[in-house]
């Protein structure tokens, strides 16, 4: 899978957009997964563990099978085999960690030969008398552990693999569970939706996450049935947690009461609402990239809320979504090959050109301010048509008119020629698009090809051989074509002049900017004290420039013209073309 790229929800449903939701996390646990190890690394081993449990239960409610077993495999094997670089004496948390029974097996990949002492480890923490997990080393408040506990033997249960001596144990637990839950149900009906209990006594739910999660393990060994009252007390507590704003409680919290209780009531409509809109606002903040900073767990969590929420069609849109993106994928790939392997032949091919290039003809510019060239040619190859006949185009044959020069002044060239307005456009070459880089850029101007400057048709008319009726016929027609030319362009729409702006823009400061190209020191320097103080020459005393740009203010009202409009700047013989026929110029 491809790195992701920022979340950005497009689908037209709420379920189209969780399943892109759904794709877009199993990229981003994919992305962020170790690529020695194949695991998620936390800042400390007991992290890297429980991320490794939360991803790999996920994957499994989940259940696409192969798309996802090159996630799910590692994380399952390091499980068992847990390759800590911890001293021996330090790994009995990380081998007695309840998620890690719980999910292998869920995930039907518990090995008793290998785990069974471990679990055992765990196991010995049991107190008979109350029916809860004591003291056990894990950094976990004791009653979710023994929630988790719970869950195992129901996991094993499923597989065939619980001892009786474990099933008598696992009644005790129930039978202490179930007034716990019922404690934490009365504090939360005398007035607190979501209590909050502190200290670490077995038996003491202390978040609403661990309740709901006490609520769902009640309801799947049928100890609390779903129409009992309270049952519905309990969801209506669950369900103002769900409403709840995200900083009142934490995150996880909602997330766990989501799952379990879309658990207990897949289908019910209140539930169903309440959990669509947690989905909703988890999605805006993955589209506002406010999840960067959430834990790997969160991210599995999310994709566990999901799965329960949409159940099997999350699983079909998913397929057929991680379906397309992998089509789209191969024919990418596939079009970056066929570009690659055409570039190649191309370049092949072009080796096999030979120029025969006559001798480049300036037509009109300088090298400062752009060159016309008219390039004449021809081409010799090597390959030959389908009946082996070699093909080849003669010296002169082929032709290119192309203009020459720094790059920033043909995309001023450029420029200026896109703002002309569009009725004028075509009295002017077309220019194409510049090159990148920083080289002398060329833009050809292809529409000029088949055109000749009006300084080479009036040469020939200079020639004695025409006669005088032919000058005077071709003079006519050449004198047509350019004033059409200059019409289109003098009379075009007119603008009107900004009054008291004029002077300064249209007279004096170009001047004065002329002034100061001519005075650096690799033109005239000379000129610069005549710009910045009084001359004398030839035995005249001069003043400065500004005074004389003073004494043509005087004369502002004469010099501001009523209208501004459109002129050629450069015109003359080498900078006008004229078609063979003499009935076009540009």
């Amino acid at each position: 899978m491809p790195t992701p790229l920022p979340f950005v929800a497009t689908g037209g449903t709420e379920a189209h957009k969780n399943t892109e939701l759904a794709v877009y996390l199993l990229r981003y646990l994919e992305q962020k997964r170790d690529p020695q190890e194949r695991i998620w690394r936390g800042e400390r081993g007991l992290r890297t563990l429980q991320y490794a449990c939360q991803v790999l239960e996920a994957l499994y409610e989940l259940n696409l099978r192969g798309l996802t077993n090159h996630l799910a495999e590692p994380a399952a094997n390091w499980l068992i085999a847990l390759p800590l670089d911890v001293p021996p004496e330090d790994l009995r948390p990380f081998r007695q960690y309840p998620s890690r029974f719980k999910v292998l097996a869920q995930v039907g990949k518990f090995d008793p030969a290998r785990l069974m002492t471990d679990f055992d480890g765990l196991d010995q923490h049991f107190d008979p008398a109350t029916g809860w997990l004591r003291d056990a080393p894990i950094d976990l408040h004791p009653t979710l552990v023994a929630l988790i506990w719970l869950d195992t033997l129901a996991q094993l249960d499923a597989h065939s693999l619980l001892a009786p001596e474990y099933r008598a144990r696992c009644d005790q637990a129930l039978a202490a569970l179930n007034p716990a839950f019922d404690a934490w149900l009365a504090q939360a009906a005398g007035g607190q939706p979501s209590p909050e209990q502190t200290g670490l006594r077995p038996g003491d739910l202390t978040n609403i996450g661990d309740a709901s999660y006490a609520f769902e393990l009640l309801g799947r060994f049928g100890l609390l049935k779903l129409e009992s009252e309270r049952a519905e007390a309990a969801r209506q507590i669950f369900l103002t947690a769900l409403r709840t704003p995200s900083d009142k409680l934490r995150r996880s919290d909602r997330l766990y009461v989501g799952i379990h209780l879309q658990q207990r009531y897949p289908q019910q409509a209140e539930v169903r609402g309440a959990v669509q809109n947690l989905l909703t606002e988890i999605r805006l903040r993955y589209e506002g990239d406010d999840c960067q900073r959430e834990p790997i767990s969160y991210h599995a969590l999310v994709l566990r809320l999901l799965i329960a929420h949409h159940g099997e069609a999350l699983r079909t849109g998913l397929l057929e979504k991680l379906w397309a993106d992998s089509l789209a994928s191969v024919e990418a790939e596939q079009r970056q090959e066929q570009a690659l392997l055409e570039a190649e032949f191309a370049s092949l091919i072009r080796q096999t050109i030979r120029v025969q290039l006559t001798t480049p003809q300036r037509l009109t510019g300088t090298s400062a301010r752009g060159e016309v060239y008219r390039v004449r040619f021809g081409l010799t190859t090597e390959s030959t048509d389908e009946h082996g006949t070699p093909l080849s185009t003669p010296r002169d044959t082929l032709r290119l008119i192309v203009k020459k020069g720094p790059p920033e002044v043909l995309a001023r060239a450029i420029q200026r020629y896109g703002a002309l307005p569009e009725p004028l456009q075509h009295l002017f070459a077309r220019h194409t698009q510049l090159p990148d880089g920083h080289a002398p850029g060329y833009l050809i101007m292809q529409d000029l090809a088949d055109m000749q400057p009006l300084s080479e048709v009036l040469g020939q008319l200079d020639r004695p051989v025409i006669l005088a009726e032919e000058k005077g016929r071709i003079a006519a027609q050449v004198a047509g074509a350019v004033s059409t030319v200059l019409h289109g362009l003098h009379a075009s729409d007119r603008r009107p002049s900004i009054l008291g702006h004029q002077l300064d823009v249209v007279y004096l400061a170009p001047m004065a900017d002329a002034l100061e190209r001519l005075a650096q020191p690799q033109a005239f320097p000379e000129l610069k004290q005549w710009l910045n103080g009084p001359l004398s020459a030839n035995r005249r005393r001069y003043r400065p420039l500004d005074w004389y740009l003073h004494q043509l203010r005087r004369y502002e009202a004469l010099l501001n013209p009523p209208s501004l409009g459109f002129v050629h700047g450069d015109c003359h013989s080498r900078n006008l073309m004229l078609s063979r026929d003499l009935t076009t110029c540009r």
